[in-house]
């Protein structure tokens, strides 16, 4: 890297990463030792929008002003490389932390940890890829610590490096909602979550889920709680299973709100030496509003979501008032199922395309396709549908990319003779038909299908007695105020309908709201379930203008 525009010399690697190789060097402007990091970029995808935002932020973490955090001294750019220049600090990643170490030895470096990011946090900065890896330390005259690598899943892009095996172990820390399956903000509490993972591990010698298939470990961290961690070493205080377990939380409002709460515990839990009981989160505040949060009041509606789903096909019409919450609805059935076992597909019908036949369908089919090689559907298609694929890319023009170069099927001798509504919809149904047979049960979810095209009300009316033994689930929504045009459809259907919340729900919901276990006023839930009916959209506006 020694050249006229940079100053810094190479001396040897230290070690490598999944984003890249560390090198340890010389400022030779300086001489002082530096750490240096060449990134391996998984993606060249919005390149120069990741440099920006990395650039910023690296330009604030170099101006913080605390001990434990690893100084950010150069970025440099070069050849399609990014090299991140670093103080070098000789010590080993938390991956090598004894584990014999006395339990309080442990607690002291967690307390000094979760102080760190209490300062980051208030500096309103998200590490993002908290994992042992990136906490480094030293046990010489006294026990030392440095975060680093802040923002470097700016770099990465998740659908492409969980294709990777050889960086499973990121995804042992990674929060339920920087997987992208859980639909909530990535904010502090994501850094908390991938905190309470690396202290689990410090504690047990091991992550809180084992499992070698990424698709497979990003589903335990959205539906699987982890064994205590006092079941793995016997000597670790009851509490402090709350305390991890807490950290670990699926969803962020459950979580510590604060790494400053998190560390009040962990000092209360120092003082007593494990040995007096008290209730944790007690000085965990956080004055953040939750705009996202996992739906309150709709058990029976998700427990017929999930009967529908272990009994396919099914079609459900979702039938609401507008604010309801039917995309909320759906949002949290999406991450009650998500799993290695599934495709989620979502369209949302638009007034603009109700004159294009098949619209919806049209758009998920080719996002189910884009899952797949084409030499592989090409196989599958040409196998199973040989006198149904000149009608199929007709309709759908996408699949032209899979008829054979020679197109021997386009002849009206090998065709059906009219393309006839019926003849249509027969092909279209031997196509939804053979989808399941290429791996993994298919949920499609068609919203707003009060704005859908004939031809799709057409797939929609004849679905399940067209696809009896296929493992396909079709959910769609309707506003109920606009749904007159549907009769026949909801004749078809087995519909859900989605009243405004009762009473009792109120209270629950906007606890999660306001990141509170603690009560209000029972007037206030009075007067603001009078105000909105029950509606959650309007409870929410509700919260907001009070908190305001």
């Amino acid at each position: 890297m020694k050249n006229k525009n940079s100053h810094y010399k190479l001396k040897k690697i230290l070690g490598h990463g999944s984003m890249g190789i560390v090198y340890l060097g010389i400022d030779q402007e300086t001489g002082e030792e530096v750490a240096i990091k060449k990134f391996q970029l998984h993606s060249q995808s919005n390149l120069s929008e990741s440099l920006l935002r990395f650039k910023r932020e690296a330009d604030i973490i170099s101006r913080f002003s605390h001990p434990n955090i690893i100084k950010v001294k150069n970025l440099v750019e070069r050849s399609n490389h990014v090299y991140l220049v670093m103080d070098f600090f000789p010590g080993s990643n938390l991956k090598s932390f004894p584990l014999d170490c006395p339990i309080n030895k442990k607690i002291q470096l967690m307390i000094q940890i979760a102080d760190t990011f209490d300062y980051i946090h208030q500096q309103e900065i998200i590490h993002r890829d908290i994992k042992p890896h990136n906490i480094l330390f030293s046990m010489n005259e006294h026990l030392d610590l440095r975060i680093i690598d802040f923002g470097l899943a700016y770099f990465s892009n998740f659908h492409d490096i969980r294709k990777d095996s050889s960086i499973v172990g990121s995804f042992a820390y990674i929060s339920p909602e920087q997987t992208g399956f859980l639909r909530r903000p990535i904010d502090n509490r994501s850094d908390l979550y991938s905190l309470g993972a690396t202290f689990y591990e410090l504690l047990t010698g091991q992550a809180p889920f084992l499992e070698k298939n990424i698709n497979k470990l990003i589903h335990k961290h959205l539906s699987e709680t982890p064994q205590p961690p006092s079941l793995l070493v016997k000597d670790i205080p009851s509490i402090l299973d709350e305390i991890l377990l807490k950290l670990l939380k699926k969803e962020p409002e459950e979580r510590y709100q604060t790494a400053y709460g998190l560390k009040q515990d962990l000092d209360e839990l120092l003082t007593s030496a494990g040995k007096k009981s008290f209730m944790i989160g007690q000085k965990d505040n956080s004055f953040r509003l939750n705009y996202q949060i996992r739906i309150i009041g709709r058990d029976s509606e998700l427990l017929k979501l999930r009967e529908s789903y272990e009994n396919m096909p099914d079609f459900i019409l979702i039938k609401g008032r507008s604010g309801s919450g039917k995309s909320k609805l759906l949002t949290s059935f999406q991450e009650d199922i998500q799993s290695d076992e599934n495709y989620f597909f979502t369209f949302r019908c638009e007034k603009s395309r109700m004159n294009i036949p098949f619209a919806p369908f049209s758009a998920l089919l080719q996002d189910y396709f884009s899952h797949f090689s084409s030499q592989f559907i090409k196989d599958k298609i040409l196998e199973q549908l040989p006198l149904h694929l000149t009608q199929l890319s007709a309709v759908f023009p996408f699949l032209s990319s899979y008829m054979p170069e020679n197109n021997y099927f386009s002849s009206t001798a090998d065709a059906p003779n009219q393309n006839t509504k019926n003849e249509i919809l027969h092909s279209i149904f031997k196509l939804l038909a053979l989808l399941p047979s290429l791996g993994k049960k298919i949920i499609f979810f068609i919203e707003d299908i009060h704005q859908i095209d004939n031809e799709s009300k057409e797939i929609l009316t004849n679905f399940k007695e067209s696809l009896q033994d296929s493992k396909i689930l079709l959910i769609s929504s309707a506003r109920e105020e606009e749904s007159a045009s549907l009769a026949e459809i909801e004749n078809r259907s087995t519909i859900l309908q989605l009243k405004f919340l009762e009473k009792n729900s109120i209270a629950p919901l906007i606890s999660k709201i306001l990141n509170t276990s603690s009560s209000l006023p029972h007037s206030l839930y009075e007067r603001i379930f009078s105000l909105s009916l029950g509606n959650p959209f309007f409870i929410l506006e509700i919260v907001k203008e009070l908190h305001e």
